[in-house]
């Protein structure tokens, strides 16, 4: 069946909004934040495949800039990658994918990144698998630490937080409107708590019934025992909830010595994560790449796409 592969335009994002929702099943507020909360976004971002009036399938880029030894590169994000059910398996997908190639060769950004449990869709066009870590702590006792924490707002002060140094490889520098409206918009709509410090904090999920672990979904700190302070609290939360097993979305930055004081730990891996080189010298996109399998580097989930 042919399909009129093109940019979709602004007066059309209503379209793509609705083919999103009745795929994915997810609020369209997940969607929308793409236009309306992503100050990067430009219009021909989204790429649709038509029959006649009818959307038949659609796929967005993200454009996020990052801070990779010393330099600013502009990652393209694939999002939202839906077709209806009825144009599936018709390479309609992987024709909108290839123009999203396009758009990030002609901007000249760097590298790609996207999420996916069905890695064999993306392959044959040059996105590969990048197993990241991920760590969990079977807890021993009751961490002696204040586990107080509070919903997910943004502040000024949580942005300082953010931004402050060390920082870890591959920085995303979020501006405030992004991270009040974008990340915001994420925490704010599921459990996920705060645990702040004066040079730190983490985002922490807590499951609301039996099944389900807490897990660790940001976590920012000055330094080495800020973060086992965070951690502890982290840990406390979890115990107070009744669950005897704390995860990690990613490494500690300063290493696992505060984690091993909480009880034993095991290092996981997640294999949904697949990245692309669209510009870069082939050796330094191996290194980033290494940074990501590492764990030094990672891509937190309020930054989700």
């Amino acid at each position: 069946m042919a399909v009129d592969i093109r940019p979709i335009e602004a007066s059309e994002r209503p379209e793509a909004l609705a083919l999103w929702v009745k795929v994915f099943n997810v609020e369209e507020a997940f969607f929308r934040r793409y236009f309306d909360a992503d100050p990067w976004n430009h219009e021909g971002d989204t790429f649709g495949a038509w029959d006649g009036e009818r959307l038949a399938s659609a796929v967005h880029v993200c454009r996020r800039p990052v801070e990779w030894e010393g330099e600013i590169l502009v990652c393209g994000g694939i999002a939202a990658v839906a077709t209806l059910e009825e144009y599936r398996r018709q390479g309609v997908s992987r024709d909108l994918l290839r123009e999203a190639i396009g758009l990030m060769e002609r901007e000249g950004m760097a590298f790609s990144l996207l999420f996916t449990g069905v890695p064999h869709h993306y392959a044959p066009l040059g996105w590969e698998q990048a197993e990241t870590p991920w760590l969990a702590v079977e807890l021993s006792a009751a961490p002696e630490a204040d586990p107080a924490s509070a919903p997910f707002a943004f502040s000024d002060a949580l942005m300082r937080l953010y931004h402050q140094q060390p920082r870890r490889p591959v920085f995303f520098d979020r501006p405030q409107a992004y991270f009040r409206d974008y990340v915001g918009w994420n925490y704010t709509t599921r459990s996920y708590r705060v645990i702040d410090d004066p040079a730190g904090y983490a985002v922490l999920s807590l499951p609301t019934g039996e099944d389900g672990l807490p897990r660790v979904m940001e976590l920012r700190a000055a330094d080495q025992a800020a973060e086992a302070s965070l951690l502890s609290r982290c840990a406390a939360a979890a115990w107070d909830a009744g669950k005897r097993t704390l995860e990690l979305h990613a490494p500690p930055q300063f290493g696992a010595r505060a984690l091993s004081a909480l009880g034993a730990v095991r290092t996981e891996t997640a294999a949904n994560r697949m990245f692309r080189n669209v510009s870069m010298q082939e050796a330094r996109y191996q290194r980033l790449l290494d940074a990501f399998r590492s764990g030094g580097a990672t891509w937190w989930p309020g930054d989700g796409f």
